[in-house]
C-alpha cells in the first residue's frame, strides 16, 4: 500500500449472488508493515457466491491477492 491511512479486505459471501455479507475480515494494513500477509480460517457454512471488498481510507495506491480455497 502507498498513501493509505487505512485498508481493510474482506472476502464476502452470498447465496444468490445478490446479497453479499462479510465471511473473512482481514487486519487493517495501517496498523502493520507492509507488505503484509495473513491467513484465516473459517468455520460454519461458505455461502455458493465469494467476492473480495477493499475498504480504503485515505488516497493512494494498493495491490491485493486474495485467494480462497474450500475443503
Amino acid at each position: 500500500k502507498s498513501g493509505f491511512t487505512g485498508f481493510v479486505n474482506k472476502i464476502m459471501h452470498s447465496p444468490d449472488d445478490s446479497t453479499y455479507a462479510a465471511l473473512i475480515t482481514f487486519t487493517d494494513l495501517a496498523a502493520v508493515q507492509t507488505p503484509a500477509k495473513e491467513r484465516k480460517t473459517v468455520t460454519g457454512t461458505v455461502d455458493r457466491y465469494l467476492s473480495n471488498q477493499g475498504d480504503v481510507s485515505g488516497a493512494g495506491s494498493v495491490t491485493v491477492f486474495a485467494g480462497f480455497c474450500r475443503n
